[in-house]
């Protein structure tokens, strides 16, 4: 059997040992960490944007700090999500990234509102604090776990 025959058969026991394995990992950290994978991956990918590809001066929303010093912010608060992801108390991922995403969205908002240096950044205010705003919803949100026997079958 030829390496092409066995990528298309999912039904080789190799493919099930793996998938069974994902579908573990995906029990394991939940929605909540599934979530917080997600906005690791975003924050990573901001944080370096923003040290590598720095915007126009003109737009920058740089008010407060520098584009270096929210990279490093972001670059931080995707570790914190990606460590609390595999954790059960992960309020502290979460805290920090509704903070972060709600500070960077009011940035733009007063880069576009008190100082008009920004003619776009309501938009990108409205991106980043609903990203806020829903990043706090899921927040609140409880794992749920199937009970087997009076104990919840994510315990060990």
């Amino acid at each position: 059997m030829s390496i092409k025959d066995r990528w298309y058969r999912w039904w080789d026991p190799k493919m099930l040992k793996f998938s069974g394995r994902i579908r573990t990992l995906s029990r394991r950290i939940g929605r909540r960490g599934s979530f917080l994978l997600f906005l690791s991956l975003l924050d990573f990918l901001y944080g370096y944007s923003l040290l590598t590809v720095p915007g126009p001066v003109s737009l920058a929303p740089d008010l407060f700090l520098s584009y270096t010093t929210w990279a490093i912010a972001f670059l931080v608060v995707g570790a914190v999500c990606l460590w609390q992801a595999f954790v059960r108390l992960d309020r502290l991922a979460f805290t920090m990234a509704v903070t972060l995403k709600i500070l960077w969205g009011t940035t733009y908002l007063i880069s576009w509102w008190l100082t008009a240096t920004n003619p776009r950044g309501w938009t990108a205010a409205a991106i980043f604090i609903g990203l806020g705003i829903i990043t706090g919803i899921v927040s609140y949100w409880p794992e749920h776990h199937k009970i087997i026997n009076g104990r919840s079958a994510g315990e060990g």
